[in-house]
């Protein structure tokens, strides 16, 4: 993990905006409340709320720059996600709710990826 952060501060966006820190602030603040709840429904909400915050950069960069995502990464997330569902013993809305978000803003954000390239067309060489 500490890895992928150093290399992703040494290789990718520069263009970090407040929207970007703000985003990551509320995400740190949902690991630090998840980490101290005693409840597992409340574990797992906060973590939900706290993922699909971080997520919320990757979508507006992804808007403006449809190329420049994999969508295929974002379908195979959801992919696993939606087996992970079948490999549950016990469905309930603390083993299932954060799978059945990921899976689902992961189908949206391909989608929108998809909408997005054929809005712009092909991408410009440069």
């Amino acid at each position: 993990m500490a890895g992928i952060a150093i290399l992703a501060l040494m290789k990718g966006e520069k263009r970090i905006t407040l929207f970007d820190w703000m985003c990551f602030a509320a995400a740190l603040l949902g690991i630090v409340l998840w980490r101290i709840t005693q409840d597992p429904l409340s574990a797992v909400v906060i973590v939900t709320i706290a993922d699909t915050i971080a997520f919320m950069p990757t979508i507006r960069k992804a808007y403006f720059r449809p190329h420049e995502e994999t969508a295929s990464l974002f379908l195979w997330v959801t992919l696993k996600y939606i087996i992970s569902l079948f490999a549950l013993s016990s469905l309930s809305v603390t083993t299932a709710l954060f799978p059945i978000v990921i899976a689902t803003s992961n189908t949206f954000f391909v989608a929108m990826l998809f909408i997005r390239r054929r809005q712009l067309g092909p991408p410009r060489m440069v």
